[in-house]
């Protein structure tokens, strides 16, 4: 569905990949965009569980930050995952409705991560004057490495994104970039 775009899928496409038959499709979602709107809400709203799962999770405040920046980053250039935010992204700039999902996509992470910042900083863990600040250029950080891996023909190295993200939280959260390392892995 994805190889040729949301714009383009059809739903026998969409049977095609999960199964089932268009008649049923039809007989649950009046139109297309409906079945696609309500497959982007659901696969959004899956995604921001996962992440909020993450950061309610055993561990240090570091490694769950860490775990979050590793779940949100393109496992390569051919994550379909991610292939399908970007799809998101580009197709909310001509329909409100998918939009609207978009964006609250990009709040729900943001806020897990500000709320898990809020967290560290609490504890003492983080040095961080804003955390919703911080969580907004991390995200922002990651959306863009992110986009760059899957858009990239040459190969955009996830272990080299990794990297640039977990700098970026080092001297964003106050922490030296070898404590961060030794604090933030966990596998």
């Amino acid at each position: 569905m994805l190889r040729d775009g949301l714009e383009r899928a059809r739903i026998a496409d969409i049977v095609a990949e999960v199964g089932g038959s268009q008649g049923l499709v039809h007989y649950h979602f009046p139109s297309r965009e409906a079945l696609l709107i309500e497959m982007l809400r659901t696969a959004a709203e899956e995604d921001v569980e996962r992440a909020r799962q993450i950061a309610r999770d055993d561990g240090t405040v570091v490694q769950r930050l860490d775990r979050l920046i590793r779940l949100a980053l393109p496992i390569s250039s051919d994550d379909w995952n991610w292939r399908l935010w970007v799809e998101m992204w580009g197709s909310g700039l001509r329909h409100d409705e998918i939009a609207l999902i978009s964006e609250r996509f990009d709040n729900g992470w943001a806020d897990t991560v500000r709320e898990l910042l809020e967290d560290g900083v609490e504890s003492g863990v983080l040095r961080c004057a804003d955390p919703a600040a911080a969580a907004d250029r991390l995200t922002a950080m990651i959306n863009g490495l992110g986009l760059r891996m899957v858009s990239s023909r040459a190969g955009f190295p996830r272990a080299y994104v990794i990297r640039l993200v977990r700098m970026a939280a080092a001297m964003e959260l106050g922490l030296d970039w070898q404590d961060y390392l030794r604090q933030g892995q966990d596998g």
